[in-house]
């Protein structure tokens, strides 16, 4: 069951009355929604909910703000209303925005051509304004333009997929950057949440560590699964709690930043970074 800020009981959705008729927006979009005073409200706390805006809007069908953003007053995301159903993928394109993933073609914004996305599976390409296919651009000989790509700016009609790459890099966007996003205790399971985050105190020490590293637990949590996961979010270490404390061994692992995870009954009782020198 999802909570609202106070924690009660939440659908998720809130209505408001509102005598704007139309946010107007700049190239960037604007964060008018974001206040009461200017028309719109007050976001949920961003740093536990990822806040979305329906609203009408002067051009841009959607607009999200980045990873690098996260907790700031305006991160989140704004749609059209009229982009708002079940044919619509702009907010689809929004969400992987919000997680770090730029356009296909290179960049966040504009109708950029033959840019770097960051993410290998996907082709060098330009922007593509229809669902013709096939068609090769960018020079490419190999691979034809991934119009179906969530993140193109080809209509939702012809778009219904993201690549495994795409996926890899918005896991490890919300297990970084977004990491409060999974601590909040706000979702959890239909009845009494008896677990909330962090309600049990958790020392992780070494931490950096050049072998293993220990998490110590002030009371015993039998049957809790602690996942560690590298920076690309592939598991890389499962075990169930047993006792008091847990050691993470680095069993040949390169150096860098990994991510803990502890659950009990479907709920994220703990989070962490690891470092291994």
């Amino acid at each position: 069951m999802q909570q609202d800020s106070l924690g009660n009981p939440t659908t998720g959705i809130t209505r408001h009355y509102t005598d704007t008729v139309m946010f107007m927006d700049s190239f960037l979009g604007n964060s008018q929604y974001f206040q009461t005073s200017t028309g719109g409200q007050e976001p949920w706390d961003p740093y536990h909910y990822l806040n979305i805006y329906v609203i009408n809007r002067s051009y841009f069908a959607g607009t999200a703000s980045s990873p690098s953003s996260h907790g700031a007053a305006w991160d989140g995301m704004a749609i059209q209303y009229t982009e708002f159903h079940q044919n619509s993928h702009v907010l689809t394109h929004e969400v992987g925005h919000y997680f770090g993933l730029f356009h296909i073609f290179g960049g966040t914004s504009g109708q950029g051509s033959c840019g770097d996305d960051m993410v290998a599976d996907t082709p060098p390409q330009a922007y593509n304004l229809s669902c013709n296919y096939p068609v090769k651009s960018c020079g490419n000989t190999v691979s034809n333009d991934m119009v179906m790509n969530y993140m193109d700016y080809t209509p939702s009609s012809c778009k219904n997929m993201f690549t495994h790459g795409q996926a890899d890099r918005m896991v490890s966007k919300l297990y970084s950057d977004r990491i409060s996003l999974v601590n909040t205790p706000n979702c959890g399971s239909v009845g009494i949440n008896t677990s909330s985050l962090n309600s049990v105190p958790i020392k992780l020490y070494p931490n950096p560590s050049s072998s293993s590293a220990t998490l110590y637990m002030a009371q015993n949590l039998s049957g809790c699964i602690l996942s560690l996961y590298s920076s690309l979010s592939k598991e890389v270490f499962r075990t169930t709690c047993q006792d008091q404390q847990i050691t993470i061994p680095r069993n040949g692992l390169p150096s860098g930043l990994y991510y803990i995870r502890l659950m009990q009954n479907d709920q994220v009782l703990y989070t962490s970074k690891l470092i291994f020198e």
